[in-house]
């Protein structure tokens, strides 16, 4: 599946449960994530969108950690369930603060 279809999904998913998933560049700065998704409630998550199997660079993982260390939420996304599951509870799924420790040494 390419990045492009994974996405187009996680934007139907996203819409049907009543979130916004924006799509996100910064001209300025390279390596940012590439998509916001907006839960009701008002939960922001930052998602580097990434083919099944695809490893985010190591200027992603610097911005991903440095946006969870800094009390945001972020993550890397290559698998539709993995999106619904972040769609029901993101912090049961992912513990963003370890997940950026983790980052730390790669």
């Amino acid at each position: 599946m390419l990045e492009k279809t994974l996405e187009k999904k996680c934007g139907a998913a996203a819409k049907k449960a009543g979130a916004l998933f924006y799509k996100w560049s910064s001209p300025s700065v390279r390596g940012v994530p590439d998509r916001i998704l907006i839960k009701e409630g008002g939960e922001v998550i930052f998602i580097e969108m990434k083919r099944p199997g695809a490893k985010a660079t190591k200027l992603q993982q610097s911005h991903i950690k440095q946006i969870n260390l800094r009390g945001g939420s972020a993550c890397v996304i290559d698998d539709y369930d993995a999106f619904l599951r972040l769609l029901e509870d993101p912090f049961k799924q992912f513990d963003f603060e370890t997940r950026a420790r983790a980052l730390d040494g790669q």
